[in-house]
């Protein structure tokens, strides 16, 4: 899940259902019931950081993976 966090700045939340991602530098959030009830890890984009965006996109490459094992 993708959130605009209308805020001043605006920033990003980037979250993951917890079972389908890890965190091995532990930069996301734990989040126990964050995305429908399940456990979520969750990432704040606040400022332009091209490692973290390369991190996230690291995540999404495999959620994208362990998606497609179920």
């Amino acid at each position: 899940m993708v959130d605009v966090i209308e805020d001043n700045p605006r920033w990003l939340s980037i979250c993951f259902y917890g079972k389908m991602i890890t965190d091995p530098e532990s930069r996301g959030d734990f989040v126990p019931g964050g995305l429908l009830g399940e456990n979520a890890v969750c990432f704040d984009v606040e400022k332009r950081d091209e490692e973290l965006v390369r991190y996230i996109e690291n995540r999404l490459d495999e959620a994208w993976r362990s998606s497609s094992q179920e």
